[in-house]
């Protein structure tokens, strides 16, 4: 079956073959955008310096709570690192760790990220740790110098920065618009895009109307409806559509298999639907014939 490629495509190949590229890097773009929270814990750990550049643009920032409990636990380490175990200034600090820890474990600050699973995991880390049967017990029981003393403080907080810390850093929380709605600067990204893809879709447009006089402006606009989706604020994933046409105009990507199949389907479905039409048809009109007694005519 031979490809029908409009003439936009034909006359200015290389131009489309440009579009076509920059389609496919925005469309991977949105696609990275719409997968960045569910892999953020994958990119912190192979690419860290990537959640640097791209939390802000999501609005992320540390959770105060858990930022807090990380600080505390640092000033805790250099005061120990200063100061006897059983003195009093590290027996306040020991108490303060014990009751911001359960009010962690009470409030669950990482439930708004989604990452309940997360504390869980600092729950069995801490009670296999400690051989306590209850979290809470397991998060009193390691902040507490009776604890320290008897097995080491050095040792612990060593744990705690390589095991428990890093779970903790994953938390994060989210600012909040005016309008109640998370922050979301990826719009900013995508803007450049979409004016290239306007100013390409007006230029069809108006190329379309030019060989098509008889066409009125919104007929026009409809021989490139899927080009609208480059266009929409949401609906982003739906840009699949118009990139995959233009990758197919300009050779990039054969959907020649595809267009045949589709094609086959539907002549076999168009070829059923008259069948059955034509079968009712032919029933009614043998039914009309024997009850008006035609039939009966015919054969006598």
């Amino acid at each position: 079956m031979a490809k029908i490629t409009p003439y936009f495509e034909r006359r200015h190949l290389w131009r489309e073959r440009l579009i076509a590229i920059l389609a496919l890097i925005n469309l991977g773009l949105v696609f990275f955008d719409l997968g960045y929270l569910y892999g953020r814990d994958f990119y912190r750990q192979t690419i860290p310096g990537l959640i640097q550049l791209y939390d802000p643009i999501k609005g992320i920032e540390p959770h105060p709570e858990t930022e807090n409990y990380l600080k505390r636990v640092e000033a805790l380490e250099g005061k120990l690192a200063e100061t006897e175990l059983r003195s009093p200034a590290i027996e306040n600090e020991l108490a303060q760790m014990r009751l911001l820890g359960l009010q962690i474990l009470e409030d669950n600050p990482f439930a708004a990220a989604n990452k309940s699973h997360t504390l869980e995991k600092i729950k069995e880390e801490l009670r296999q740790r400690t051989g306590e049967p209850f979290a809470s017990n397991a998060w009193m029981t390691f902040w507490s110098s009776a604890y320290f003393e008897s097995v080491g403080w050095q040792p612990e907080l060593v744990f705690w920065n390589e095991q428990i810390r890093p779970l903790i850093e994953s938390n994060y929380s989210r600012k909040i618009g005016k309008f109640g709605h998370f922050i979301d600067y990826f719009w900013l990204l995508d803007l450049p895009f979409v004016i290239i893809f306007a100013i390409d879709f007006l230029t069809r447009i108006i190329s379309i109307k030019r060989r098509h006089q008889e066409l009125n402006w919104f007929e026009a606009m409809l021989r490139r409806w899927y080009d609208l989706f480059l266009l929409l604020p949401f609906w982003r994933s739906w840009r699949v559509l118009p990139v995959l046409i233009r990758l197919y105009h300009v050779n990039f990507l054969n959907l020649e298999p595809v267009r045949a199949e589709i094609q086959r389907d539907l002549l076999i479905s168009l070829a059923a639907e008259l069948t059955e039409m034509v079968g009712v048809r032919v029933i009614e009109q043998m039914q009309h014939s024997i009850l008006s007694g035609e039939a009966l005519r015919n054969l006598f």
